[in-house]
């Protein structure tokens, strides 16, 4: 680039094209240019039906909000029954909603970002719109968080990394519970994060109080994605058949599944037998021993056993 001899002494700021650089004139890093997908008016959140269809029985009561894998997961053995909403951002199938009976009439079930994971900017403005819809007295949040990258005192290898939980209000869990508390300076930064962020502002509306229930994870936790891939056909409906159709190589341990199935039923103040936590692999694998095989018959007489 052509330079120009400066006088050091002069009160005149030098000539524009003296500088080394004009990176700035080629992009601007400090102040980018605006983009639609990094606008908050762009996010438009639904529901499926529509909230004009709404109990008002069914507001006010207990949300349970399960996200990512892990609520892929929990949701595979938790008996959820019917699907009976959605949640949609863009057009995206974000949340599903279940009504299983275990919950009774007053708790909603929200598997949340099983099949598309929502960007940054959109986290907040989902999470609102689901706390508008239902206006729920307690939310219980499930989610993972990272062993790789949790900071503590000293080493805790993920085979007796426990279940952490985060509240938005001042309840420490007895001695003898097996939750640990999520301590600082450790970070959630999915839309848990988000959820948590307005419970716990005050509001003048009725207060509701949330519970995060983070399950140990043997994977780093993966970058936001930066805008939702448009889905063309809004009506289209992601049901909990579909879930079990996701490949998902976490290998979660039945008994830590079962131990948050529980939490989760506990700290909703849900007591109830049939709301118990089945392993489905498990399942079927004693399905399958135990099927007939064709004309095959064992029958046991008195000198042996014969087909």
């Amino acid at each position: 680039m052509p330079r120009q001899d400066i006088d050091p002494l002069a009160d005149t700021q030098p000539p524009r094209y003296s500088y080394e650089s004009d990176d700035e004139d080629e992009l601007d890093v400090i102040n980018p240019s605006s983009d639609s997908s990094a606008d908050a008016s762009s996010v438009e959140v639904r529901f499926l039906p529509p909230a004009e269809g709404e109990n008002d029985k069914e507001k006010e009561g207990t949300l349970i909000i399960a996200s990512g894998g892990i609520g892929v997961a929990w949701a595979r053995g938790a008996s959820l029954g019917e699907q009976v909403g959605q949640v949609n951002v863009n057009k995206r199938a974000i949340g599903l909603i279940f009504r299983p009976a275990w919950a009774r009439t007053n708790g909603t079930i929200i598997i949340s970002e099983a099949f598309t994971r929502l960007p940054v900017i959109a986290m907040n403005p989902y999470a609102r719109a689901v706390l508008d819809r239902w206006n729920p007295s307690k939310v219980v949040l499930l989610d993972a968080y990272s062993t790789a990258t949790y900071i503590s005192p000293e080493p805790i290898p993920h085979h007796a990394a426990p279940l952490r939980y985060l509240s938005t209000e001042r309840k420490v869990f007895p001695n003898s519970s097996p939750l640990s508390f999520f301590a600082p300076p450790n970070l959630i930064q999915s839309t848990t994060a988000a959820f948590l962020n307005l419970l716990a502002l005050p509001s003048s509306q009725k207060a509701s109080s949330g519970l995060a229930l983070l399950v140990p994870s043997r994977r780093a936790p993966l970058p936001s994605p930066k805008i939702i891939p448009p889905d063309e056909d809004e009506s289209t409906s992601a049901t909990l058949s579909v879930l079990s159709s996701i490949e998902d190589s976490e290998d979660w341990d039945p008994a830590l599944l079962r131990q948050t199935h529980h939490a989760a039923l506990e700290a909703a103040s849900i007591h109830d037998r049939a709301g118990e936590w089945t392993d489905p692999i498990a399942d079927r694998r004693e399905k399958k021993s135990a099927k007939p095989y064709g004309r095959r018959r064992l029958t046991e007489t008195e000198e042996g056993m014969y087909i």
